[in-house]
């Protein structure tokens, strides 16, 4: 049975899903790499609210925030003395690594905006999955003043990404590393995802709607 191709697009452009391809765009800047501030961060999907919501998901100047009850927990983050580099002019100044778990195995859809504050701006916000072994992406719409970034797709993931941090977030941009207060990422609202239902769960519901109705009207008959 022939394989389906995914496709992975880019503004400008369209681009078939291979690892290599993707793995281009993760190391976009390597020639600078030691100008880059690299962090990486771990995060889980709960259910909430009869939602799947990343609760931690956002960064504060050059903090993490991590949700707890009652209050925010601040974690420190990598940080940096760099000078800002001009905004829209490689290279990068940070590259985030955001690696969540919590999924069961499953198609989700995401659609989401992430806001930059301050002193910060997005350069390349890439969504990455991981499915039976292949590497899959989309990637995030950039505002032209570069302070907000909106994502929307379909992704699967296999079983096993509940525990192995197989769906990642990768954002590239700009700041000068400061932490100033009120600078950093975050989501308008909750960063979250929905599962779509497969294909059978579909027909077995309307197949059970349809029979209600049957029921009902020969009540009436």
């Amino acid at each position: 049975m022939a394989q389906k191709r995914r496709q992975c697009y880019f503004p400008g452009k369209t681009m078939k899903l291979k690892t290599l391809a993707i793995a281009a765009m993760l190391v976009m800047g390597a020639a600078s790499a030691s100008a880059q501030r690299l962090a990486t961060y771990t995060d889980t999907f709960v259910y909430e609210s009869g939602s799947l919501l990343a609760l931690g998901f956002g960064r504060g100047g050059d903090v993490i925030s991590e949700p707890t009850d009652p209050v925010l927990r601040f974690a420190p983050a990598s940080f940096s003395l760099l000078s800002a580099a001009t905004p829209g002019t490689l290279p990068f100044t940070f590259h985030d690594i955001w690696k969540f778990n919590g999924l069961a195995a499953g198609t989700y859809s995401l659609d989401t905006t992430i806001d930059a504050f301050t002193n910060t701006t997005f350069g390349l916000v890439l969504f990455v999955w991981q499915d039976n072994g292949s590497l899959n992406s989309f990637d995030f719409q950039i505002a032209p003043d570069m302070k907000s970034a909106q994502g929307s797709g379909t992704f699967t993931v296999g079983a096993g990404c509940d525990i192995n941090y197989c769906v990642n977030v990768h954002i590239y941009g700009w700041d000068d590393g400061l932490g100033i207060p009120g600078s950093g990422y975050g989501p308008q609202t909750t960063f979250g995802v929905t599962p779509v239902p497969e294909p059978t769960t579909g027909a077995m519901l309307l197949a059970g709607l349809g029979a209600l109705g049957w029921l009902a009207r020969r009540r009436r008959a």
